[in-house]
């Protein structure tokens, strides 16, 4: 809404003063100086006076309430971390990957319990989960583990023989899941080459 002018203060003199906002269901206004003693103002509406522009403010408290800026915060979540970043294709090479429940601002949950699903994609396998609650006596070859103070773990290997990339995912009800890659490398091949053949003598 375009603001009219009702009377100007020199820039130097408005920055020195100070000034009230108001509002009205017409629009904002702002005076310089008090409200009984004004120096200048700036009056929602050709014609108004600073009186008429503060009989409106007074009488109408509610145009003076601001709505309060929301800030977006992300939903809850599952947060993903392994502890290597490839594993050798041989069937006893493990990876462990922990999983965490977090709130909106990325701080883990140590009360949180919510029973954590793991899923792989690739030429890998669960092999087991775990959470470190010696009280847990659910079967740890299962691909889901309740979260104890907001951690749980999954371990994984890699299909013998099959290079590629694992993608592991955690996923909990309506919490943001998680996923994260691991490497399936071939048994004694350098890292950029391809694998070494080694025969008996």
């Amino acid at each position: 809404m375009m603001l009219m002018l009702s009377r100007v203060l020199p820039l130097s003199m408005m920055a020195l003063t100070m000034a009230h906002i108001f509002s009205t269901p017409s629009g904002s206004f702002a005076i310089w100086g008090s409200t009984s003693s004004c120096t200048g103002a700036v009056l929602p509406k050709p014609g108004w006076t600073v009186e008429m522009a503060l009989h409106m403010a007074v009488t109408a408290p509610s145009a003076r309430k601001q709505p309060e800026p929301k800030s977006v915060m992300p939903p809850p979540s599952i947060a993903l971390e392994a502890e290597t970043e490839s594993v050798a294709a041989d069937g006893e090479d493990l990876c462990y990957v922990n999983a965490s429940v977090q709130d909106s601002w990325g701080r883990v949950v140590p009360t949180a319990d919510r029973r954590i699903v793991f899923s792989i994609e690739g030429p890998g396998e669960i092999v087991a989960t775990d959470n470190g609650d010696e009280t847990d006596f659910d079967d740890f070859r299962q691909p889901r583990r309740k979260a104890f103070y907001g951690w749980a773990q999954g371990v994984i290997h890699a299909i013998p023989g099959a290079a590629g990339t694992i993608r592991v995912t955690a996923a909990s009800g309506d919490l943001v899941p998680a996923s994260l890659p691991v490497e399936a490398r071939l048994p004694f091949a350098p890292q950029g080459g391809d694998s070494i053949l080694y025969e008996e003598v």
